[in-house]
This record gives structure tokens, C-alpha cells and sequence, in this order.
């Protein structure tokens, strides 16, 4: 097989009057190196398709793909997984590169053993023609920089340079593992950050050798729905996640949606989504009842709540792909905190006599097996990572504590030793620290209990009182509920303790803060 030195990735999607230009453009690149040219079909319907055949049938070089339509994030992950080359670089189906725009860039990467270059671009009118005045996008200096010193750049006047795809040759190796985001607009800015991020060597080279042709019907120039805006702050949350990440070693807060209850009526409680800056809030039930405590799947596509109407207590399901809600019954009237376990089954509390008892149910949703039972009340569980430890509340000694059970063994052993009614535990993931609820003389606050030495800290002080915490997937932040304010709110404090911070949930009350990673 023939050394691929560069493969040019051109999605396309209904530009047949420019395409031609475009491929052609690419073709004319004089290079060091063999190229390719990756034609990606993103189900295009006015004759592009036949158009790329043509090409491939006419150069040996060119490639063909087709696929169903399914955005311009999918085409490119498309070529992304097909390229042979050491380099990747990206060229609209619409736009034009000017002679030397490969031989340039590749030169620059190999003479400074850089993983990226990137040029200058000109953007020109519909027919081709430069704007009049001329319209220019420059890197704001020329020559060898660190990556990480260049996400600066992004957010002055000329950002668009450094974070759009198509003006750059990459080296193959940065993009390992890493793909566009699909169902999104600016893309580019999803992966931008944790490209430079990558590169310990960018070369901005201050030429114009890509032409973006400005259309009225282009992706970016079109209505769509207002959710597919939001780049700005996905950039904001993974550049924040990696960042974290490098520091500390987890970012996953960053990139983690909340989900909790808040009130929509008399009687009538629904389950919501946020992400903990309370931006991208969106209700995602509305069912008559109640509904308390959900949990996420591992893989975010369910959450489990509890969920009482006029006639029954049920395990509600919501399932992210259909947007549907069930309601499942099991025999007795008591379901009380589903979680997910890290198997991705659900642990929740059922009572068919007495008292309820802690239960697994397979991926149906169906009761499996028990967990623990042994005549008395025990609820909420909660589980390590590993899901080797699983915690839960239980009244076997009287009021209300947190014991803790080995599942492997099933030895049972009690965790918290102070105070007469302590609730509500949340288990790190990482499985070294539980948070809890303690009622105590001024009211229910947070205690932080560290599982290797025994010992525990109170991280809230009220006022009010604050319940049901939360562990965030980093095993560092917190949610809990909190009336201090008057009605329950939502807010975020760290395994130390600190100064609270409210979530912006809108009005009414909002309670039962659990974290999952919602996929984007």
C-alpha cells in the first residue's frame, strides 16, 4: 500500500455549484508527499453524489463515501475514521484552497516538528470574488507557539482563525479518540480547546491559503433550534473539564447534568435537568403526581425516579432516546430511592409487609435479587465506583444510620457512631468518603465522613436545614438541598465544606440534586 502523507477530508452536503472548484482546487496541490482526498456524501440530493463518483473514477487519489444524512459532525468523523494519512486536514465543499495551501503547512509541521499549522483565510463572496473591502482572518502573531498559550487567542477579534477546522493541517495522532460532537453548530469549538491543548508545537503561518465562501444558505446561516447554540459554553465546560483533569486528575464535574424535582403545581412534582451553572435547564417529565430521588444510568440515557399519584407508588423510567416516561409497578405500595448501580442496574427500596428492604433489578427493571433484609427499615443505597461497597440508612439499632455492607462477603458493619438520626448517604465514587444528613440541635446539616480513618467533618452551617447530598462523579463537589434561603434550592459545596453556591433551578422548589453525564 502507497505511504499516505495527507488526507483531505471534504464533507458534503448539497453544494454541487461549488464542488468541482473545490475538489479541483485540492487536486492541483503540488506537495512533497502522496495525498488523498476523502469525498464524504452526507446524503446529498441535488446530483453531489454522482458528482464525487465521478471523481473517484477520474483520479485514483480520491475516495468515496456515502452515508444517510446525518450532519456535518458525522461526515467529518466519517473521514476522521477512514484516513490513511499522517496529516489530516479539512476543506469545506463550498470553499476553495489556494495553490501552496498543503505544501506550506506540511512544510512548516515538518521543518519545526510541529503537530499543527494553520494559515491565514480570505473570505469571498458567493460568486467567488473577493468582498469589497477585502476580508481578511489573521493569526494575531506568525511563528512557533505552545499550544496551551494559544487558547488565549481564541476569544479575540480573529478567534475564528484558531478554532474553525479547515484552515490547518493536523497531525494524525492528535486526533486520537477525539471526534466532532453530532447535532451541534460550531462544532469546531467542541474540539478546538483540546486540540491545541495536544499540540506542544502550533506554526501560524500569516498567509492567505484558504478561501471561505460566505452563502446565504449555509449551515451557519440558517434558523435552527436554539439548543444548538450553546458552543460557546460546551467549549467553556470541556476546556474547564480538562483543565481540572490535568490539575487534579478529574474533571468529570465539568461535564456533568444534574438531575433533580421541582415543583410544577399543587400535587405535582417533575423531574429536571441542568448543568451545574444552571445553564441548559429543561424539564423532562410531566406526569400527574410526584415524583422524588432520580438516579442517572452509567450511560445517561435513563433516569429512575420514585413516583406517587393518587392511586400508587411506581418506579418511574425516563428514556432519553424516545423522550417517554413508564411507570412500573411492583407488588406492595412502597418504592422508595432507586439508584443506578455501577453495573447499570437499579438498587431501590421495596416494601411488600412491614418494612421496606433493598432489592436489585435486572435491565428491565425487574426485582432480581435482594440486597438486604433482615426485618427492618433500609433505604437509600448507594455505591462505590468499583460497586464493591454498598451504603444504606437502616433503623436495625434503633434511629436511623448509615451502615455500610461488603457485597462481596456480605458483611454488614455500621458507619456513622454520633448522633441519633443520621440519613440520606451519598458514597464517593472513588469510595473513601459518604456524605450524610444529621439532625442536630440547630437543624439537618452535611457530614462528611472519610471511611479510612473514621473520621468526620460538617461541611454545611445552615440555616435552615440542608438534606439529601449529592456526590459528584469527581468525588470533590457536592449537591444538597437546602431551605435557607426560604423555599428548597439547590446548591454546591465541596468535600471540605466552604462557602455554598446556589444553582440557578428558576422558581419554585427544587430538591433531590443527583449527577450523571448526560451524552451531547
Amino acid at each position: 500500500m502507497e505511504h499516505i502523507g495527507i488526507s483531505v477530508i471534504v464533507p458534503i452536503y448539497n453544494t454541487k455549484p461549488y464542488l468541482k472548484e473545490c475538489v479541483d482546487s485540492i487536486l492541483k496541490q503540488e506537495v512533497e508527499v502522496p495525498f488523498e482526498v476523502l469525498l464524504v456524501d452526507d446524503g446529498a440530493t441535488d446530483g453531489c453524489a454522482e458528482m464525487c463518483d465521478e471523481f473517484a473514477a477520474k483520479d485514483k487519489r480520491v475516495r468515496v463515501f456515502h452515508q444517510e444524512n446525518q450532519g456535518l459532525s458525522a461526515a467529518r468523523n466519517t473521514g476522521i475514521d477512514a484516513a490513511r494519512g499522517r496529516y489530516y486536514a479539512f476543506v469545506d465543499s463550498d470553499d476553495v484552497v489556494c495553490p501552496g495551501y498543503l505544501h506550506t503547512l506540511y512544510a512548516a509541521c515538518e521543518k519545526n516538528d510541529a503537530y499543527m499549522a494553520l494559515c491565514s483565510v480570505e473570505d469571498v463572496q458567493e460568486n467567488g470574488k473577493s468582498c469589497d473591502p477585502a476580508s481578511y482572518t489573521r493569526p494575531n502573531a506568525e511563528g512557533v507557539f505552545c499550544g496551551k498559550d494559544l487558547l488565549n487567542e481564541f476569544y479575540t477579534p480573529n478567534g475564528t482563525v484558531y478554532t474553525v477546522a479547515w484552515n490547518k493541517l493536523y497531525r494524525a495522532e492528535v486526533w486520537k479518540l477525539l471526534h466532532y460532537p453530532e447535532g451541534r453548530l460550531h462544532e469546531d469549538d467542541f474540539v478546538a480547546h483540546r486540540l491545541f491543548w495536544r499540540c506542544d508545537k502550533v506554526v501560524c503561518v500569516d498567509k492567505v491559503l484558504y478561501h471561505y465562501r460566505l452563502r446565504g444558505g449555509s449551515i451557519c446561516r440558517t434558523n435552527t433550534k436554539p439548543e444548538a447554540f450553546d458552543a460557546v459554553d460546551g467549549l467553556a465546560d470541556r476546556f474547564c473539564a480538562d483543565l481540572m483533569k490535568a490539575l487534579t486528575g478529574h474533571g468529570d464535574f465539568f461535564l456533568s447534568t444534574l438531575a433533580f424535582v421541582k415543583n410544577s403545581g399543587k400535587n405535582k412534582r417533575d423531574v429536571w435537568i441542568t448543568k451545574p451553572t444552571g445553564r441548559n435547564l429543561r424539564k423532562i417529565t410531566d406526569i400527574p403526581g410526584i415524583a422524588m430521588s432520580p438516579s442517572w444510568s452509567l450511560d445517561g440515557r435513563f433516569i429512575v425516579f420514585s413516583h406517587m399519584d393518587d392511586k400508587s407508588h411506581a418506579l418511574g423510567v425516563w428514556d432519553r432516546l424516545t423522550n417517554r416516561v413508564q411507570r412500573i409497578r411492583f407488588p406492595g405500595n412502597t418504592v422508595i430511592g432507586p439508584t443506578f448501580t455501577p453495573g447499570n442496574k437499579v438498587a431501590v427500596s421495596l416494601s411488600t409487609g412491614k418494612n421496606p428492604d433493598i432489592f436489585m433489578l435486572n435491565h428491565a427493571f425487574q426485582k432480581e435479587r435482594t440486597l438486604e433484609a433482615n426485618g427492618t427499615i433500609n433505604v437509600s443505597p448507594t455505591f462505590d465506583a468499583a460497586g464493591t461497597k454498598m451504603a444504606f440508612t437502616s433503623n436495625r439499632m434503633g434511629g436511623p444510620q448509615i451502615f455500610m455492607k461488603d457485597l462481596a462477603s456480605g458483611s454488614v458493619s455500621r458507619v456513622t457512631k454520633q448522633g441519633n438520626y443520621n440519613t440520606e448517604p451519598s458514597m464517593s465514587p472513588d469510595g473513601t468518603l459518604i456524605a450524610f444528613s444529621r439532625l442536630t440541635s440547630e437543624g439537618n446539616r452535611i457530614f462528611v465522613q472519610d471511611l479510612t480513618t473514621g473520621t468526620e467533618q460538617q461541611i454545611s452551617f445552615g440555616p435552615g436545614n440542608d438534606v439529601l447530598p449529592s456526590f459528584a462523579p469527581d468525588s470533590y463537589f457536592i449537591a444538597f438541598t437546602s431551605n435557607r434561603s426560604g423555599p428548597n434550592q439547590i446548591y454546591l459545596t465541596t468535600r471540605h465544606g466552604g462557602d455554598a453556591k446556589k444553582v440557578p433551578t428558576g422558581s419554585g422548589d427544587a430538591s433531590f440534586p443527583r449527577w450523571g453525564a448526560i451524552p451531547r
